[in-house]
């Protein structure tokens, strides 16, 4: 009868550790991926989404935060300007958006805000 017994708690602890580790795995399963915060990822980005400027590239300053990212970009090559792109994390990749509304409404993280929304 003790042996039963003994297998039996032995059983159940061996459950509740298995639940304990599904339930961290389904937790940390949960948090959308974040995109490496790199020139060459942003780069890829200003190819996704809404606002995709011709012919720009990735120069000068960059940051991410909280599903957040920004860029300085030039746009029209030799004689081309300089510009700030803003980049919006979805999928595990960043998409080029408008930063007019996220600006405005102040959606962009404050440790970003500067350089996404307060230069031209």
């Amino acid at each position: 009868m003790k042996t039963t017994r003994d297998g039996l708690i032995l059983l159940i602890a061996a459950l509740l550790v298995a639940a304990a580790f599904a339930a961290s795995a389904a937790a940390s399963g949960s948090a959308p991926k974040q995109p490496p915060c790199t020139k060459k990822a942003l780069s890829a980005g200003l190819k996704r989404g809404s606002a995709q400027p011709k012919s720009a590239k990735v120069q000068g300053s960059f940051g991410c935060a909280g599903g957040w990212a920004y860029s300085g970009i030039v746009v029209g090559g030799k004689h081309g300007f300089d510009a700030v792109a803003v980049y919006k994390a979805k999928n595990g990749v960043w998409v080029a958006v408008n930063r007019a509304k996220p600006c405005r409404t102040h959606a962009i993280p404050k440790k970003i805000y500067k350089g996404a929304c307060t230069t031209s």
